[in-house]
């Protein structure tokens, strides 16, 4: 065994007893760290080995951009590794000759039902030890928190201290599947779902019981109103970037935000619909109502403590400038912009 070898060995022992007192275990049993290892080793003893560090350094950086800028999701590296050593294999088998082949491709079924065994293995025990069952949340969970707690390791379990501290969040930048586990989060008042999220299911959302504020932006074509549970103690609703005309029967109801202070909806995407109608009687404690396109707002006479309302109207804009004058009229208290 070379020298080079051995430092090799060496350092690879070193890597799995850092892993080891730092408790991660999951990432020594990932078969693409073992993968990794037999990458590095090549490199370094095999002259083809290094055409082959090239090749794949040059994969991992497309993987990356095309998966963090272009699809605005997670990279995952390992994904490229098994990729990239299963595509190493079967050339190797390719360029054999015909009576190593079938030994060649015996071997190569093993290892791939190997891998896929455990890594279906791992990622299973992964996902039952999140507390967030979306990794993607996970990980946004986690970066919030070192960024406002300058570097600090948060400690992800239920009932966490480190979680119990993240008071508000913004979800963007990763695509984002699940909410599920965000009631770990007890103490979160402000919460922001932006851009280009792809969200359909808002239920979880039913378990913040102190969130205060919310904000989406972007968010996927098929979503309503409707969509978002009771949550009892919402004060600011603000939904920009989506069409309004997708509103089924074109009503806005606000019976599930019944403390509902501030409501800011604006549909930035300028679709040509037929105006909406807003019903506030189940939200006696607005104070502030900015809109898209509407001409209709009911309980306006009720609304006691409604201050100022906002409309704006780009198709209708001389109709949604008459029922301006409307409100005025009805109400010469509230400011109308």
């Amino acid at each position: 065994m070379e020298l080079k070898e051995k430092m090799l060995y060496v350092f690879g022992a070193l890597v799995v007893l850092l892993l080891i007192i730092n408790q991660q275990w999951m990432t020594i049993l990932n078969p693409a760290f073992i993968l990794g290892f037999i990458f590095i080793r090549e490199a370094i003893l095999n002259e083809n080995g290094k055409i082959q560090a090239i090749l794949f350094v040059t994969l991992l950086a497309i993987g990356r951009i095309v998966a963090e800028y272009h699809f605005q999701a997670v990279f995952y590296f390992e994904y490229i590794l098994i990729a990239f050593f299963m595509g190493c294999i079967i050339y190797n088998i390719y360029k054999s000759s015909s009576a190593k082949r079938f030994r060649n491709v015996t071997a190569l079924v093993v290892i791939v039902a190997l891998l896929m065994a455990s890594n279906i293995y791992v990622s299973a025990y992964m996902e039952s030890q999140r507390v967030f069952k979306d990794a993607n949340l996970q990980r946004i969970v986690s970066d919030a928190y070192e960024d406002r707690f300058i570097d600090a390791d948060i400690e992800l379990e239920e009932g966490s201290s480190d979680l119990e501290r993240i008071d508000h969040l913004n979800i963007t930048g990763r695509t984002v599947r699940s909410l599920e586990g965000i009631e770990h989060l007890p103490s979160l008042w402000e919460l922001g779902i932006l851009g280009q999220n792809r969200l359909l299911d808002y239920s979880e959302l039913a378990k913040l019981e102190n969130l205060k504020r919310l904000t989406i932006t972007d968010p996927h074509p098929d979503f309503n109103l409707s969509d978002l549970p009771k949550l009892e103690n919402l004060e600011w609703l603000t939904v920009r970037q989506h069409s309004l005309g997708n509103q089924e029967d074109e009503i806005i109801e606000l019976s599930n935000f019944p403390n509902l202070t501030r409501l800011s909806i604006d549909d930035d995407l300028f679709n040509e619909s037929e105006p909406l109608t807003i019903d506030i009687t189940e939200a006696p404690h607005l104070e502030d109502l900015s809109v898209y396109n509407t001409t209709k707002i009911v309980g306006l006479e009720e609304a006691e403590n409604l201050e100022r309302i906002s409309i704006r109207g780009i198709y209708n804009q001389a109709e949604v400038e008459q029922y301006k004058d409307e409100i005025r009229k009805l109400r010469p208290d509230i400011e109308v912009r």
